[in-house]
């Protein structure tokens, strides 16, 4: 498999390309720009000649966390995620999509469990996390045929049993 965690990157970032054009990214505000030049690169160099060799690709993150993070955790709206969304890889969608899926209890037990120094993310409060859950499982519900959940409050050997059935059937 071809792995890339999204936000990856070297920091360099090229000038957008005009076709966006200056207004329209300041137009969709300072929560997305940053990640709009390296998720292109990470299609460009990565993704897309994996693909082409018939490799198989796994993201950690990809356009299904800009919106559950974006607007269903920070209020951003979905039209602005969408038309980048469209610019960036409006060809290319994932075949499969796995949501590890918990209740805010079980994983903020497991957070405090194992992680010794939170992130941004991780010092949010409960409720961003109920938004960006409630975000996730409504894309879930709107694009069933590739976003999986997965009850993640369960054991690690059922969730790996379910995982190996998902991935056998691709």
């Amino acid at each position: 498999p071809v792995g890339h965690r999204d936000g990856d990157h070297t920091g360099n970032r090229r000038q957008l390309p005009k076709q966006i054009g200056v207004d329209a990214v300041q137009a969709i505000g300072p929560a997305i720009p940053r990640e709009v030049d390296p998720r292109r690169e990470q299609l460009a160099q990565t993704i897309e000649p994996a693909l082409a060799r018939g490799t198989w690709v796994v993201c950690d993150r990809f356009t299904d966390s800009t919106y559950a993070y974006q607007c269903g955790g920070r209020g951003l709206q979905a039209e602005r995620v969408a038309s980048i969304e469209q610019w960036v890889h409006g060809h290319l969608q994932p075949d499969l999509t796995l949501l590890f899926d918990a209740p805010i209890e079980v994983a903020r037990e497991r957070l405090d469990k194992g992680t010794p120094t939170p992130d941004k993310f991780e010092r949010e409060r409960d409720e961003f996390f109920v938004r960006v859950r409630e975000n996730y499982l409504a894309r879930a519900a709107q694009y069933g045929h590739r976003v999986k959940v997965i009850n993640s409050a369960r054991s690690l050997a059922v969730i790996q049993a379910e995982l190996a059935s998902l991935l056998d059937a691709l």
